[in-house]
């Protein structure tokens, strides 16, 4: 019988800085090119993490073939971040003549503050059994559970809405709750031949991930306080932002979890297969094949849209709202496709996306402590 323990505690700290040119975001359509800041920019995201981690193990048997592991994680972040897309402005113009006649549309949000800061917790518990049913085989079984606790409503400021909710029937104020994440685990590990040259490994597994605390922070900062600038029409003063009067329409811009109660933590499960050969002077050769497939990602839809598109294009895509043509530039005049009023872009956030990942590949390496060492891999 063998017991082991491993403590970990650490800090990890992570920043991105996004420096802005000094002009707006110009797009010319027709040349397909673009000058001065991206749409991003600026932009500060820092997150701090304080994490700690326990795991016991014990190996027993006449050998200590078989392994019972235990453990848990606890991680407590701090998420800080000054960012607003579109703040600096963006011009879109048709063509190089339309730019030259400052013929185009605009586009700016803006927000009495572009800063969210809050905490958010991550927890794991885990437990695997492994045995060896034969000499030369063992089976693997664990079971994982994890959790990630965003602030509640009264400790970060998604303030409610009542002429939101009245509108649109759902609040903005929800914050996603998964708590049922159980993953679990199954592994198998041989080795053959009469030097063991010969080794497999075969992995199947359930995984959960999280919510970026970048997507939570866009619903605390666009709960109402966002305001969209939009115009059509002349802006010879290029590259000043236009006034009111050339850029007449102003809505509110929302993001929410709708409904959040049908939120999901991303969940993926994988299926790993590994083949590996031994072979004469320090040469390995490897096999490698995996399937994972995701389910539970986020995707974005517009609440605010007409209920019905106005027409079609010639390539089935709908169309929503009236259409104006500046050179190369084809948009809807603003607020012609809102379906109501006073309100821009009402972007929800559902767990209804999915992806599939399938991977191969082959290896042969040599390590050796003396002489030629190589690996070649596809």
């Amino acid at each position: 019988q063998q017991y082991a323990n491993e403590f970990r505690a650490g800090i990890r700290a992570n920043e991105r800085d996004w420096q802005a040119p000094r002009f707006s975001t110009t797009y010319l359509v027709a040349e397909g090119v673009g000058v001065g800041a991206r749409p991003e920019v600026p932009g500060d995201f820092r997150r701090t993490s304080y994490d700690v981690s326990e795991t016991f193990q014990y190996a027993f048997g006449p050998s200590g073939e078989h392994k019972v592991k235990l453990g848990g994680q606890y991680s407590n972040g701090i998420w800080r971040q000054n960012y607003l897309y579109g703040k600096g402005g963006i011009f879109t113009f048709g063509d190089l003549d339309q730019f030259g006649r400052g013929e185009g549309v605009y586009y700016r949000a803006e927000a009495p503050s572009d800063r969210v800061r809050f905490n958010f917790e991550e927890l794991g518990l885990y437990g695997q059994l492994q045995v060896q049913v034969m000499p030369r085989l063992s089976l693997l079984g664990g079971l994982r559970w994890d959790r990630q606790i965003l602030p509640k409503p009264a400790t970060v400021p998604i303030r409610p809405d009542t002429a939101f909710a009245a509108a649109f029937g759902i609040t903005n104020a929800g914050v996603p709750n998964d708590r049922g994440n159980f993953g679990p685990r199954l592994g198998l590990l041989w080795d053959g031949g009469r030097s063991h040259e010969w080794s497999g490994a075969l992995a199947l597994g359930r995984y959960y991930g999280g919510l970026n605390p970048a997507t939570f922070s866009e619903a605390v900062l666009a709960d109402g306080a966002v305001t969209v600038q939009r115009g059509l029409g002349s802006y010879p003063t290029w590259p000043a932002a236009p006034d009111s009067a050339t850029a007449p329409y102003f809505a509110r811009r929302f993001t929410v979890f709708g409904p959040s109660r049908q939120y999901k933590n991303p969940r993926t499960f994988k299926a790993d297969l590994q083949i590996t050969r031994s072979l004469p002077g320090f040469t390995t050769a490897r096999l490698i094949a995996g399937y994972h497939h995701t389910d539970f990602l986020l995707r974005t839809s517009d609440l605010n849209l007409l209920g019905s598109p106005l027409d079609f294009t010639q390539e089935g895509r709908p169309v929503y709202g009236t259409l104006v043509q500046q050179g190369g530039l084809l948009t809807a005049a603003p607020g012609s496709n809102r379906r109501i009023p006073g309100y821009d872009l009402v972007s929800a956030l559902a767990s209804t996306g999915f992806s599939n990942y399938y991977q191969a590949g082959v290896s042969i390496s040599r390590e050796a402590s003396r002489g030629l060492s190589f690996s070649a891999a596809y």
